[in-house]
């Protein structure tokens, strides 16, 4: 992973450093918000069983925040839209409003400063998004056997799936922005769902435990019956290193059914881009709207709304706008990406680049082109119709609304380790996955409930590889947030369990073997572990075992669950207690 031409030496040397921790441990983890209208909205979340609200930062409850396939449990607040953590004056009396009901809690775009950067030669995957419930998407025009906005939309004519505006997709492939709407239709593909579970297209993949899926007629008005993802991240670094900003929009008036929107009540306009330190209770304006190109129409503040951010800060601490796309590289400027929610007055504006195209809510855009002729408003960075999003400049009717972003430029899930999304590989790179989970065959995915060490740390398994019978290169088992310096071994069967086990759970069901010799945990930097800042790792090569013919159970085509124990002197049952792996055995 590299960070060519990154814009502080010490800044860069420290992102480095957190991604490649973060890319070593394999712990994704996401962030993001619903809407006001939103199902789960009130529901307890999944942590501190506090009532859920619009202005509040979600991830899944799961260890270390990791999206995984069904069941997933009521997402848990991570950033408070309370006193905590954003101090959202709309919290106070806001909180446990019913669904529907407007707070003036709004958060539509999230960030930690640390998106990208963008190169001149994106990789596909790099640009990640996610839809409204009424963005129906374009059909593929060689359609493959994968999740899309059109398998996932609402549209009648596809499968109608009324699950995008819960999902997050990313880009097949990008050429050298800007990628103006002459390029036409590149496409997307699926990888993170709301709930985790098959819907009505029959595609699953790692999901978030939203609720799914949302129609686009609702049952009791203006509650929907599903949840709207409304801003995402998808990484934590940014609480993670000195500071803790979190960069964020709220929402303009004109969205609000009544009162201020959560922008005006809060004493900014929607079109800003704003920081805080969670728990700080001061809110900073960091990028105004008129230097992003909007609020020029009419003159007026908080009359455009953004509504989806992604933001790679210099390391200065000041908005240094971006003049043209890539000065960011060069240290001297920030980048800044974003989209408008429909009813901006700057929809329909001439863009300052693509020879003015009109701007659509389903674009990615950047901050104005500096001299532009053509006009004062946001450049299109990415075009609606390259992402696979409708628009009307070309489609004739309301375009598509893109409403939540990030950018990475490293794979988030790669279970293989070689540098590519599991989507990606799974549609371009010949990995199956024949069970249509979004994971590919071979590469496991984790179930069932760690044990809380006496380090106060959730050990976890992950891997990278793929299992199997004849491949020479490795399949890495690892155990992470472990004891230092205490022995463990793992134990493998067929079948999945959820049993109680010495104040744990056992989640490999009996009858099951052990894998031997154990391992000492070495010492290692932690940037999941809460309480240490060093654990214990365990890494081997189930490959190898398999392929020594130790054990002839161990076939291709063969389902393996796996668990590690380690011996845990301060625990009152001396044990500790891994998550649960499943993953099949390849040729």
């Amino acid at each position: 992973m590299t960070f060519p031409n990154a814009p502080s030496a010490v800044r860069g040397g420290l992102i480095l450093a957190l991604a490649a921790g973060f890319a070593a441990a394999q712990t994704p983890a996401t962030t993001f918000s619903i809407d006001y209208k939103a199902q789960t909205i009130s529901d307890l979340d999944g942590g501190s069983l506090v009532a859920i609200t619009e202005g509040d930062i979600l991830r899944p409850t799961r260890p270390h925040g990791i999206p995984r396939v069904a069941p997933v449990g009521t997402p848990t607040i991570y950033i408070s839209s309370g006193p905590s953590g954003l101090r959202l004056l709309g919290d106070t009396g806001g909180r446990g409003h019913p669904e529907g009901v407007h707070a003036a809690l709004e958060v539509d775009g999230l960030s930690y400063g640390f998106d990208g950067p963008v190169q001149d030669v994106p990789p596909p995957g790099t640009f990640w998004f996610s839809v409204d419930k009424l963005s129906f998407g374009i059909q593929n025009p060689n359609p493959a056997i994968v999740p899309e906005v059109w398998t996932e939309g609402p549209d009648p004519a596809g499968p109608n799936g009324m699950e995008a505006c819960g999902d997050l997709f990313l880009d097949l492939g990008m050429p050298s922005p800007p990628v103006c709407p002459t390029a036409g239709y590149i496409g997307n593909v699926g990888a993170i769902d709301g709930n985790g579970a098959p819907g009505a297209s029959g595609f699953a993949y790692p999901g978030l435990g939203l609720i799914e899926p949302n129609p686009m007629v609702q049952s009791m008005p203006p509650a929907d019956d599903g949840d709207n993802l409304d801003a995402a991240d998808l990484d934590e670094l940014g609480l993670n290193v000195p500071g803790g900003l979190v960069y964020f929009s709220l929402d303009a008036t004109f969205n609000a059914p009544t009162g201020l929107g959560s922008a005006a009540a809060n004493g900014f306009a929607g079109g800003d881009v704003l920081t805080t330190v969670p728990g700080s209770g001061v809110i900073n304006l960091f990028a105004a709207a008129p230097q992003l190109g909007l609020d020029l129409v009419t003159g007026v503040p908080d009359t455009d709304d953004l509504d989806a951010l992604a933001v790679w800060e210099n390391g200065n601490g000041v908005f240094d706008p971006s003049m043209s796309p890539f000065d960011w590289l060069s240290g001297g400027h920030d980048m800044v990406l974003f989209s408008v929610r429909p009813g901006s007055p700057v929809v329909g504006m001439p863009a300052s680049n693509c020879g003015g195209a009109p701007i659509e809510p389903g674009d990615i855009l950047t901050t104005p082109i500096a001299g532009s002729a053509i006009s004062p408003y946001p450049a299109i960075f990415v075009a609606a119709e390259a992402l696979g999003l409708r628009t009307f400049r070309t489609h004739f009717f309301e375009g598509d609304d893109l409403d939540a972003l990030d950018v990475l430029i490293a794979p988030f899930f790669d279970c293989e380790g070689n540098g590519v999304e599991d989507a990606l590989d799974i549609l371009f790179g010949g990995l199956a996955d024949s069970n249509a989970n979004g994971v590919p065959d071979g590469c496991g995915f984790t179930y069932c409930t760690a044990k809380t060490n006496s380090d106060g740390c959730l050990p976890f398994l992950s891997t990278s590889g793929l299992a199997s019978v004849t491949n020479p290169n490795p399949y890495r088992v690892v155990g992470n947030d472990m004891v230092v310096g205490q022995a463990g071994f793992f134990i493998y069967g067929s079948k999945k369990a959820n049993l109680n086990f010495f104040g744990g759970k056992l989640c490999v069901k009996s009858p099951f073997r052990r894998w031997y010799p154990p391992k000492v945990a070495s010492s290692v930097t932690s940037y999941t572990c809460p309480t240490k800042s060093q654990t214990g790792r365990i890494l081997r090569n189930f490959n190898t075992y398999i392929q020594s013919g130790t054990d002839p159970f161990l076939t291709a085509g063969r389902v393996v669950t796996m668990q590690l124990w380690q011996r845990d002197p301060n625990d009152p049952f001396g044990v500790g207690l891994t998550d649960g792996l499943r993953f099949e055995i390849q040729p």
